[in-house]
């Protein structure tokens, strides 16, 4: 703890940014070690921040194993005493100070385009703890003065100062379980001074300055461009089959969006290697691109705003990314690395398993997992695609067919479809595209889903969880059924389940007082089969379940006896035009629906109708929709209890 600092001057400006400064380097190395083999924690953060009243906090924290606490508490305090004995290398300031003037340079970009939030959060902590606000344009000159003044003498005198063997308060949360030692305070006092006393090795900025690409891919070719100049699209199509379409904006001055899927996925891996298959996904998570590990890439990506990700779902293979239009091809590198060049690392791959077996170990000692993992072998009447992960079966996925799986489904880019929003030069995006997209291999598989016959149950279905918890239970109701997959039903049940939200609120929520907050929504889905779900859940007094699963199901029956009134109409659609005018302006809501409607093979321009369904939307449609989704006669019902369940 230490006191406050001065606030809304220029020198405390300058202070403000050599502490972040101090403290996004720390954070690096925290990084860096997280991404080692045998990582000693899952994550591990530092911060300076306000505390209480007149004090603030320099704080290390730290998410650790269960059975390796030991090691993570000396190690997360060894990081930061490296940098108070040898501070930190030239090369770290550099690219930390990049990636600082990128942040900034954003904002700036952007600055026409601010959202009203970001204008109300500044003003708060304005008024809470004095915290100047010039505008974004006095900031960034700030920045552009003082990041090249910043020596890093002055950022490690900084961490000095914050790293401080006085009013030291060291705390740990732990479960209540056998299996986890809690720590003696005078050990934890004891490692505490050890670490401080030591001599520790100075760190070793182990980065190549090397190009992403030493050389670039002989580019393919754009082979036909059509336009739809009511959506303002521009579609091409590659010479590899593959086909982008592109929706230039000016929502954001520095933002471009960019999603791609093709069909398939782990539904096309055999029962035998689905376990490695279905990991693939978070496997290539904690990958790099290419030959160069995730720490690596970060480090030569410093300054650069690009981020991208692959994955794999049960349907189809994706990736999903973004970049300032600056960044565009430092994007498109990384993808073609991580898709044509990718190089299999052990290293990510042991870790992740450290990390799942972490997960599943956390998530069995929450009893919502419990109801969650309840509810959703239910739900798939237990098919063996849908089963939970246990401990044991993180030793079953297999890194070689998980790495093979995985770069098979990147293999053949001829039923890939892309995406770009935003702030897209159609003249600047072309030779990037045949550069990095149209040369990306091409088997013409023409491939697509397996349905492995995963069905909701029919009938009612109801079950209790017991477990140790609080005097609280938790309530979950699910309705299922097969769906016509259109844009008029996916309307009419989101529009119904809008009232509905409506009305279990105020009853169970506002009159009864049963719940703090009680949640419904509706789902559907397409592929690999047509179906819906709707789910309604609400936390209570274990003592009150069944008073307000009643009263959930009573609003249910009445919602399909007697349509709305027309203030409950008029609300729905309220909530509908404010929701729709403001998405409209969004870069995300246009790649959304984009990439929805094409993948479900689905007119395009049914996404701009969406104010007329709202304008024609009646009480009676809404009624007849809960008629035909609210079927009480396919339900599944699963509440938590405490293990001593109360009489009601």
């Amino acid at each position: 703890k230490h006191d406050e600092k001065e606030e809304g001057t220029i020198g405390a400006y300058k202070d403000n940014i050599i502490t972040s400064l101090a403290t996004s380097m720390l954070n690096n190395r925290y990084a860096e070690k997280r991404n080692e083999a045998d990582a000693p924690f899952l994550v591990a953060i530092s911060q300076e921040a306000d505390f209480i009243g007149p004090k603030r906090v320099f704080a290390l924290v730290s998410i650790m194993k269960a059975g390796d606490i030991d090691r993570a508490y000396k190690t997360t305090l060894e990081e930061a005493f490296r940098i108070y004995q040898h501070g930190y290398t030239a090369g770290e300031l550099e690219r930390v100070k990049k990636e600082m003037m990128k942040n900034i340079e954003q904002l700036y970009n952007e600055r026409n385009k601010t959202e009203s939030v970001n204008y109300a959060t500044e003003y708060m902590r304005n008024f809470m703890t004095g915290e100047g606000i010039p505008g974004i344009e006095y900031e960034y000159n700030l920045y552009k003065q003082f990041l090249p003044e910043i020596t890093i003498e002055m950022v490690n005198q900084r961490m000095k100062e914050l790293i401080i063997d006085k009013n030291i308060v060291i705390t740990m949360t732990l479960p209540e379980t056998e299996a986890v030692a809690i720590p003696e305070e005078s050990k934890l006092k004891q490692v505490f001074t050890e670490v401080k006393n030591s001599k520790l090795e100075p760190y070793i900025d182990k980065f190549a300055n090397v190009p992403l690409m030493e050389k670039k891919p002989t580019p393919g070719k754009i082979v036909k461009e059509t336009k739809n100049k009511e959506l303002g699209l521009t579609i091409w199509e590659l010479s590899n089959g593959a086909k982008v379409y592109l929706k230039p904006t000016n929502f954001k001055n520095d933002e471009i969006l960019f999603q791609a899927y093709s069909p398939g996925g782990y539904s096309l891996a055999s029962d035998r290697d689905f376990i490695s298959a279905s990991n693939a996904s978070g496997i290539l998570g904690e990958y790099g691109a290419g030959k160069f590990d995730r720490i690596t890439l970060s480090k030569m990506l410093a300054g650069k705003d690009v981020s991208l990700s692959l994955g794999i779902n049960e349907t189809s293979e994706f990736l999903r990314g973004s970049a300032a239009p600056a960044d565009l091809e430092t994007m498109l590198q990384v993808l073609y690395l991580g898709v044509a060049e990718q190089v299999m690392d052990d290293a990510a791959f042991n870790r992740y398993k450290v990390q799942l077996k972490e997960i599943i170990e956390n998530s069995k000692r929450r009893p919502e997992s419990a109801l969650s993992d309840t509810l959703q072998v239910t739900l798939a009447q237990y098919h063996k695609r849908r089963m939970p992960l246990q401990p044991l079966d993180v030793e079953k996925i297999s890194h070689k067919k998980a790495y093979q799986f995985a770069m098979d489904r990147f293999a053949d880019f001829s039923d890939f479809t892309f995406f770009f929003v935003g702030a897209i030069d159609l003249k600047k995006v072309k030779p990037l595209v045949e550069t990095y997209l149209a040369s990306l291999p091409s088997l013409k598989k023409n491939e697509k889903w397996v349905d492995n016959g995963i069905r909701y149950p029919k009938g009612v279905i109801k079950k209790e969880v017991k477990k140790e918890i609080a005097d609280k239970s938790t309530v979950r109701l699910v309705i299922t059924g097969d769906f016509e997959y259109n844009k008029e039903n996916r309307f009419y049940l989101q529009s119904m389940m809008e009232y509905l939200s409506i009305r279990l609120r105020e009853q169970i929520r506002e009159e009864k007082g049963g719940t703090y907050g009680v949640g419904a929504w509706g789902r559907f889905s397409h592929y690999p089969h047509s179906d819906y779900n709707i789910n309604i859940t609400f936390s209570t007094n274990p003592t009150r379940v069944n008073e307000l699963i009643g009263d959930a199901m009573n609003i249910i029956e009445d919602l399909k006896k007697n349509p709305p009134t027309p203030e409950y109409l008029q609300k729905v659609k309220e909530i509908q035009r404010r929701e729709y005018e403001t998405n409209m302006k969004q870069n995300s809501y246009w790649m959304e629906n984009l990439y929805s409607y094409v993948s479900n093979n689905e007119d395009l321009t049914k996404f701009l109708n969406h104010p007329k369904y709202i304008e024609k939307l009646t009480a009676e449609d809404i009624r007849n929709a809960a008629n035909k989704y609210l079927n009480t006669d396919n339900l599944v019902q699963v509440v938590l209890y405490p293990e001593e369940k109360p009489k009601e």
